[in-house]
């Protein structure tokens, strides 16, 4: 095998795919559960592309030769996005599935723990809580991960 020297920039995009989650609330007493969307998309921070597609999310093995960020990586980033504490996220068990076109990037699916959903805070980052049939407009790709996230969410 033939090493190759990289610039930092390059090894890091070589090493970590980009972190990527998926928000929900669940309120406590009610069970009421919603998504956190922004335009279309569900997934965060950038959506995906209509044309990806997910691995198994059962699939639990890194991608040979490539090392996948750890499921808090992430959460610093989307707390000053939402601007709350980091504390009030709690990642959720597994990834949701790996986008086959970004790297293999995990997608995470993360709770907001908070009493309330922050509803004001996601209106100024111009997203907004919905429920999952609210969330019809969506992608497919994103469809089946809010089905995922759902299964899981329900137990």
């Amino acid at each position: 095998m033939e090493l190759e020297l990289t610039t930092d920039a390059d090894a890091e995009l070589l090493l970590q795919p980009a972190w990527r989650c998926l928000v929900f609330h669940k309120q406590k007493t009610s069970a009421r559960t919603r998504f956190l969307i922004q335009g279309r998309d569900v997934v965060f921070p950038a959506g995906l592309e209509d044309e990806a597609s997910l691995t198994d999310a059962a699939d639990p093995e890194a991608p040979s030769g490539k090392l996948l960020p750890h499921p808090a990586a992430g959460i610093a980033s989307l707390a000053a996005l939402l601007d709350l504490s980091p504390s009030g996220f709690r990642v959720e068990g597994a990834h949701l599935g790996r986008v086959v076109e970004d790297n293999l990037a995990p997608i995470w699916l993360v709770e907001v723990t908070t009493v309330d959903p922050p509803l004001e805070k996601a209106l100024r980052m111009g997203g907004r809580f919905v429920s999952i049939m609210e969330a019809r407009q969506v992608p497919q790709i994103q469809r089946e991960l809010l089905r995922r996230a759902y299964e899981r969410i329900l137990g």
